[in-house]
C-alpha cells in the first residue's frame, strides 16, 4: 500500500497469502472492520496469520508458504 517503488509482482504474492488464509480461514483478516480502518491496520500491525483460524491444523508447509507470502518488507517476499 506504501508504494515506494510502484506496483510489482510483490504485491500479486501478499495479495495471494491473503487470498489463502483467507480460504483456509473462511473470511477475511478483519473482514468486520471498515475498509480504511482495515488499510490503517494493514499498515500498522503485524501481518496477519493463520492462528486467527484456532478451530483448523494446517501443515508447516502451509503455515510457512502463508508467512513468506505476508512479509511487511516487499524484498522479502
Amino acid at each position: 500500500m506504501e508504494q515506494l517503488r510502484g506496483y510489482d509482482y510483490k504485491a500479486d504474492i501478499w495479495s495471494f497469502g491473503i487470498t489463502a488464509l483467507e480460504l483456509a480461514c473462511g473470511r477475511a483478516p478483519f473482514a468486520d472492520l471498515p475498509p480504511m480502518k482495515v488499510m490503517i491496520l494493514t499498515l500498522e500491525k503485524d501481518p496477519p496469520t493463520l492462528e486467527q483460524c484456532t478451530t483448523k491444523k494446517f501443515s508447516k508447509l502451509f503455515k510457512d508458504m502463508i508467512a513468506s507470502c505476508l512479509q511487511k518488507d516487499p524484498t522479502k517476499r
